[in-house]
């Protein structure tokens, strides 16, 4: 079941400093960050409440623009119950591909739980990349 298509990106907050940026044109996310550092960065986050026992999946198109491998953007599932990210791909392509992460949520899960889709390039990393066509799916 698909529990978010937002090709305009709109229900995902934003979270700049320094030299970080974000834009949207039409349906395509364009995440940058200039310098390294730990006050520059540039992320989107979405909070979903989940269910324990499902599985979710966050899936998009994305491309790197510039940055190198290790020090980029990239994509995370964050479980605060955890206090961690459970899965994350860094975008390492500058070809458009499809990627994807999935989580599935512990049984201990309270009903309050949630997940968040990260979406950025943090503070130790710069580079800028490309999103378009986010579905996240139970």
């Amino acid at each position: 079941m698909n529990i978010s298509t937002d090709v305009a990106w709109k229900s995902f907050m934003r979270n700049l400093a320094g030299t970080g940026s974000i834009s949207v044109s039409g349906d395509k996310l364009t995440v940058s960050n200039t310098t390294v550092g730990s006050g520059n960065y540039a992320f989107n986050k979405k909070a979903v409440f989940v269910k324990a026992g499902e599985t979710y999946t966050f899936s998009c198109m994305a491309r790197r623009i510039s940055g190198a491998n290790g020090t980029s953007g990239s994509i995370s599932i964050y479980y605060p119950t955890l206090t961690d990210n459970v899965n994350k791909v860094e975008i390492n392509t500058p070809d458009w591909e499809r990627y994807e992460l999935r989580y599935t949520i512990p049984f201990s899960a309270q009903p309050t739980s949630t997940i968040q889709i990260n979406i950025g390039i943090l503070g130790g990393c710069a580079g800028e990349f490309e999103m378009s066509n986010p579905l996240l799916t139970v």
